[in-house]
């Protein structure tokens, strides 16, 4: 009886399909090697609400080419179904990893950022799951909403398969950007994993905030720079964002490495690569810290270091001269080990 009704669901859909109404967009794919090609088919409802960011209501209809499934999915869009632009209105792509192609669906395409809603393929039922949700980061907050429940976009996104992580990126023009690193719990929920945002902070500051687990429990640090010098001719922008991205999905997560203070008795953590900067804290000898960069400023001998918050959330990022630092051994590690039984907001340190 399934089979029947799934034959009849499938002659049914193509008889509405074959219209001009239903033909503004088609895909022919594959999802795995062992389940038969599917054809996409984007349309068109008619229906636009402009209290949705997406306002456009459009419909995904996929059918198996040898009719043994058919299905109708529905996302909202800033895109119609008559898009012919760079990006493709539906693709797919194995964005949980677990063998089988997920489908992704155009919702607004720009010079810099492609967004697309994610519908994760269930092998079990042999179907596409509805356009996953999730909570809405709010830069004016600084925050997720955790009250409203928004259409997830994936922005740019890259795949981590290693870590089974995936990454999204929006740029705001040139000088802002937010990235999230989503993670999978179970097939089908995607969750934010850490956020970067880097926004203007007014009075040609730039603001630099990163925060990992997307809870505000452990926040790495949230602090502004002057615009000439993040952006500058030296391009810290690119020494920052591969310090963040260290922490949310590289070396920085499975295999840190630090160093402690030596050779003085207490050293300042600049918030600049330069003597002149003012001061985040003083750190004793002794402290360890988390090894992001080296090599940095003018005169390449500065390390870019993080020193996680012991007693509230916010945590520091800054600037040790490398002759005051000292590379911890492996076995030695336990910074992180020891600091929630240390007094003090950071162990070894006073704020200045």
């Amino acid at each position: 009886m399934k089979a029947i009704r799934n034959a009849f669901l499938w002659i049914v859909l193509l008889t509405v399909c074959t219209g001009t109404a239903c033909a503004d967009y088609v895909r022919t794919d594959t999802i795995q090697d062992s389940l038969p090609q599917i054809e996409i088919h984007v349309t068109n409802t008619g229906e636009s609400d402009e209290s949705y960011e997406r306002s456009n209501l459009l419909k995904v209809t996929i059918t198996a080419q040898d009719q043994s499934f058919a299905q109708e999915l529905f996302y909202r869009s800033s895109e119609t179904a008559e898009h012919e632009g760079a990006a493709s209105l539906a693709r797919l792509s194995d964005v949980n990893f677990d063998g089988y192609q997920d489908l992704l669906l155009l919702t607004a395409q720009g010079a810099r950022n492609v967004f697309y809603a994610v519908s994760v393929f269930n092998p079990e039922e042999r179907c596409f799951e509805p356009v996953l949700q999730t909570h809405a980061w709010r830069a004016e907050k600084k925050a997720f909403d955790r009250e409203e429940t928004v259409q997830l976009e994936l922005c740019n996104e890259v795949l981590y398969p290693e870590q089974e992580l995936v990454f999204s990126s929006v740029a705001d023009g040139y000088r802002y950007r937010t990235e999230i690193v989503y993670q999978w719990e179970g097939r089908s929920s995607l969750v934010p994993a850490s956020v970067l945002d880097v926004y203007d902070a007014g009075n040609d500051m730039i603001g630099e905030l990163l925060e990992l687990h997307a809870t505000g429990i452990c926040r790495c640090w949230d602090v502004q720079y002057p615009e000439s010098w993040y952006y500058g001719e030296r391009n810290v922008i690119d020494e920052r964002r591969e310090s963040a991205q260290l922490l949310m999905i590289g070396r920085g997560q499975t295999d840190p490495v630090f160093a402690k203070v030596a050779n003085v008795d207490w050293v300042n953590l600049r918030k600049q690569d330069s003597k002149a900067s003012p001061s985040l804290a003083k750190l004793t000898e002794g402290t360890e810290v988390q090894v992001l960069q080296e090599n940095c400023g003018t005169d390449g001998g500065w390390t870019r270091v993080y020193v996680s918050s012991q007693k509230d959330e916010n945590g520091l990022t800054g600037y040790i001269w490398h002759s005051y630092l000292e590379d911890v051994p492996k076995e030695e590690k336990n910074y992180f080990k020891k600091r929630e039984n240390e007094a003090g907001e950071f162990p070894g340190a006073e704020n200045t």
